[in-house]
């Protein structure tokens, strides 16, 4: 009883090949090595936990990948359609699907940490969606995608992953003081493709902006020569 009080190696064989549980004869002791024999062959961590009574801390649950096309409201543009993914808890979206499955040109991501989904009773293919930092984007099924039905899909799948990753960031309120200084690899790539993105759209509106610029300069040196002429 001491040496497992110990922790002694309950699998130790003897001289005659036998280990302690066939050598003991006490019940509550075989008993004891018999339970200590099946926590021992649990390799597994998880494993471990379940036979040694404790909780089990992994993942909160597995979100399934979803996407599709939608178009989203810009403030300059009006409605364009992309191809949006929700994949672990982020909102993302390109311009088409090939570069979502190539993970590629992605113009725009938004973490659904607290993210609520409201929906316009007028329409039932448009709903919007508010993030935690009060922004939000508003959203419109395709018509052709029977809007109502693909609506609820929409919203049943950002209810999951909003699920997914407002529980994750708050159990990173809850890690040790040396961890608050630590930004997770994936969100440094998706705000830094975030800020690519933005970066190239300024770039194309202000050459396009500087274009009309010269146009505009070029017609007025013509209307002077021709009004001197």
């Amino acid at each position: 009883m001491l040496l497992l009080q110990c922790d002694a190696d309950a699998a130790v064989i003897n001289g005659d090949g036998q280990t302690a549980q066939a050598v003991t004869q006490d019940a509550e002791i075989r008993c004891m090595l018999k339970d200590q024999t099946a926590l021992d062959l649990a390799q597994g961590t998880e494993m471990k936990q379940i036979l040694d009574g404790k909780p089990n801390k992994g993942p909160y649950k597995v979100v399934q990948r979803f996407e599709g096309p939608l178009f989203k409201r810009s403030r300059f543009f009006g409605l364009n359609l992309h191809w949006v993914v929700l994949e672990r808890g982020v909102l993302s979206w390109f311009q088409n699907q090939s570069d979502a499955l190539a993970d590629l040109h992605r113009q725009g991501c938004k973490h659904l940490t607290q993210a609520i989904c409201t929906v316009k009773t007028t329409d039932r293919s448009v709903f919007s969606v508010k993030y935690f930092d009060d922004s939000n984007h508003i959203f419109k099924v395709h018509p052709k995608n029977e809007p109502e039905q693909t609506r609820q899909k929409w919203l049943k799948a950002i209810e999951e992953h909003s699920a997914y990753s407002t529980h994750y960031c708050s159990q990173d309120q809850f890690t040790d003081d040396d961890d608050e200084d630590l930004v997770p690899v994936g969100i440094l790539q998706d705000s830094f493709q975030t800020v690519q993105a933005c970066q190239q759209k300024l770039e194309k509106e202000v050459s396009a902006l500087l274009t009309m610029v010269e146009d505009s300069e070029v017609a007025k040196g013509n209307d002077t020569t021709v009004n001197r002429e």
